[in-house]
């Protein structure tokens, strides 16, 4: 994609013929028929022989060699997520990898490094329920709990170890902002849109002030068993939709006491929404 939009045609095709092929290398090589998922890896004769003879901190105490049967790494959740972030999962195995991540992250496996659950909380917003929603907030108030209470008032490189100034415990943030207050682009800056889609899962209220390119946009939302209110101020010269959990038999969404009629989008209602303040109803 980058070497088109500056102009190397020779680059874009070059690089496009080597993704599709590490795509199907992957599907060929690490798909796990009998486990729905992907193994993590395959080593052969060579690596393991290295990988007994090197010493460094970040060799696992438990011996590469005894955790291979045939060369390959047992399928985990890494290998899964990721095969799904990069859309490296035919279509026909997508259903059967979403339910080995669901899986593990049902029983509270998040990985062992930190950055596995930013890729974990992405797919399970994917999925677009109130569950998955409230899971990751679950998730988010059991891991980093910590950090929140640690005096620094800075975000860690893993739960508990590592540095205590790190870049690596930051992505909370950015999930609350994007999808528990649901604002974030909808296309590259150059298009102008906005995307406005909350996630509340479990909460009765959620508020607060999402900085974007175009402007700050102000959100407040709360939420009964009966009704999701809304209070959102959109900034001018923006293409912005709103698009809300959608309840069965739902077509309109109130807004400034009108009702909108909305198109049915996967499991939203959605509506254009004009610049300035308003008033949301559902």
């Amino acid at each position: 994609m980058l070497a088109g939009i500056v102009g190397d045609e020779k680059a874009e095709k070059d690089y496009a013929k080597a993704s599709a092929e590490l795509k199907q290398a992957i599907n060929r090589e690490l798909w796990d028929e009998q486990t729905g998922s992907y193994f993590g890896g395959y080593f052969d004769a060579r690596e393991i022989a290295e990988n007994i003879s090197t010493t460094n901190s970040f060799k696992p105490k438990e011996p590469l060699e005894s955790r291979l049967k045939n060369g390959y790494f047992p399928p985990t959740l890494e290998a899964n997520l990721f095969a799904l972030d990069r859309g490296v999962v035919p279509d026909d195995r997508r259903e059967r990898v979403l339910d080995a991540v669901m899986a593990q992250a049902g029983m509270g496996n998040i990985g062992r490094g930190i950055m596995t659950a930013y890729y974990l909380y992405k797919q399970l917003y994917v999925l677009d329920g109130n569950d998955n929603d409230t899971m990751v907030l679950d998730l988010i108030r059991k891991k980093f709990q910590a950090m929140a209470d640690a005096p620094l008032q800075c975000s860690w490189e893993g739960y508990s170890g590592g540095s205590k100034a790190h870049i690596y415990g930051m992505y909370p943030g950015y999930f609350l902002s994007a999808y528990v207050l649901g604002v974030r682009r909808d296309a590259p800056v150059a298009e102008k849109k906005l995307l406005i889609e909350p996630h509340p899962g479990n909460l009765k209220k959620a508020e607060g002030t999402v900085v974007t390119e175009f402007g700050p946009v102000n959100v407040s939302w709360r939420k009964d068993d009966v009704m999701l209110r809304g209070e959102i101020t959109v900034p001018s010269g923006v293409s912005t939709t709103l698009a809300l959990p959608r309840k069965d038999g739902d077509n309109i969404i109130q807004v400034d006491g009108k009702d909108v009629p909305g198109e049915v989008r996967g499991k939203r209602l959605c509506i254009p929404i004009p610049p300035g303040k308003h008033t949301i109803m559902l």
